[in-house]
């Protein structure tokens, strides 16, 4: 749950600072009603998501068994600093695996999105953090999109 807590902070916050970015970098000749904006929700959904969690979960099964097994022989009062120095080394292999695979499923969920917001006839889709007034909340059109894929 902490994974996935996190890979959909991190989307989040990845298509929030796009969106500031963009924002002042373009003047988007928009109505209310050419803006929509999303939740959190639709990330949950995205079948590229959905199998990042898995594959990750796995993953992490498979490096907690690699860590057991290097630290079975090990004496747990003895031998903790190099438990310790193996946890971190396991924790770090994780990170850096998870840190790739994100990059690129960052990438697929900005295309996707992009093509859902052609689709819908949008100008723009924020995240809904960083809209003050106005637009449409588009978040369950964007989750039917994503679930249909």
């Amino acid at each position: 749950m902490e994974i996935k807590r996190k890979i959909i902070g991190g989307l989040a916050v990845v298509l929030i600072v796009a969106g500031l970015i963009v924002l002042p970098l373009q003047t988007v000749e928009a109505t209310g009603n050419d803006i929509g904006y999303v939740s959190e929700e639709v990330y949950e959904v995205h079948p590229e998501v959905v199998k990042f969690q898995q594959d990750m979960q796995q993953q992490i099964q498979a490096y907690e068994q690699q860590f057991m097994e290097e630290i079975s022989g090990l004496d747990q009062q003895e031998d903790m600093q190099e438990i310790q120095q193996i946890q971190q080394q396991v924790e770090q292999q994780i990170q850096i695996e998870q840190a790739e695979k994100q990059e690129k499923l960052f990438e697929k969920v900005e295309a996707d999105l992009e093509n859902v917001r052609e689709e819908l006839g949008l100008d723009i889709i924020l995240h809904e953090q960083v809209v003050i007034s106005g637009g449409q909340d588009v978040t369950e059109e964007v989750k039917d999109y994503f679930e249909n894929m």
